[in-house]
């Protein structure tokens, strides 16, 4: 019966470490879309500003 306690123990610890790396692959994720968000407002303010000075 132990060793079915320690199979799942080993289940659950692997399971904790897969989620810790989604979580930070996630984080990682989310920080590029901020990042391109940012930019993409940046180039989108610029054009906005472009288009106002033609004549």
């Amino acid at each position: 019966m132990d060793e079915g306690f320690a199979n799942v123990d080993e289940q659950l610890d692997r399971l904790g470490k897969k989620q810790d790396g989604l979580r930070v692959e996630l984080t990682e994720t989310k920080e590029t879309v901020d990042f391109l968000l940012t930019k993409t407002t940046q180039h989108e303010r610029k054009l906005h500003q472009l288009i106002k000075e033609q004549p």
